[in-house]
C-alpha cells in the first residue's frame, strides 16, 4: 500500500471478503432492511458492528485490513474494497479466476495469465 503513494498516482485494490459482516449485529441489520425492501447493508457502512464478536481470525484479520485500507483512503489513497462471497479457480488449469456475489449473482471470470502479463509489461 505504501507504494501507491509514491511517485506517480496508483490505484490500490484489496480483495476482502464477505466474512468482515459475519456478526449478530449485520444479520439483523440486513433482514431489517430487506424487510422494508432495501438493497441490503450500504457498501458506505463503516463495518464498525463488526469490529467485536467476529467469530473467526480470518473474519478479524479481514476486518482489520479494510480498516486500514480505508483510513489510508481519508489520507488520499486511490482504491477499492472487493468483497466477493467465493473466490475459485479452474481446478485443472489454475488459469482462470472468478469472484462471485452470493448476494447478486455476479461472476466475474479473468484469466489469471493474461492479468499477469499485463501487470508485468506496464509497471
Amino acid at each position: 500500500m505504501s507504494l501507491c503513494f509514491e511517485g506517480k498516482a496508483k490505484t490500490f485494490a484489496f480483495v476482502s471478503s464477505t466474512s468482515v459482516l459475519d456478526t449478530d449485529h449485520y444479520v439483523a441489520l440486513s433482514d431489517a432492511i430487506l424487510e422494508k425492501g432495501g438493497p441490503g447493508v450500504s457498501e458506505s457502512d463503516d463495518l464498525e458492528g463488526s469490529s467485536q464478536n467476529l467469530g473467526t481470525g480470518y473474519g478479524q484479520s479481514k476486518w482489520a485490513s479494510e480498516y486500514i485500507v480505508r483510513e489510508a483512503g481519508k489520507r488520499g489513497l486511490r482504491g477499492t474494497i472487493i468483497r466477493p462471497g467465493y473466490i475459485t479457480g479452474d481446478s485443472t488449469t489454475g488459469g482462470k479466476l472468478t469472484l462471485c456475489s452470493v448476494a447478486d449473482d455476479v461472476y466475474l471470470t479473468t484469466s489469471l495469465i493474461s492479468y499477469t502479463s499485463y501487470s508485468y509489461k506496464h509497471r
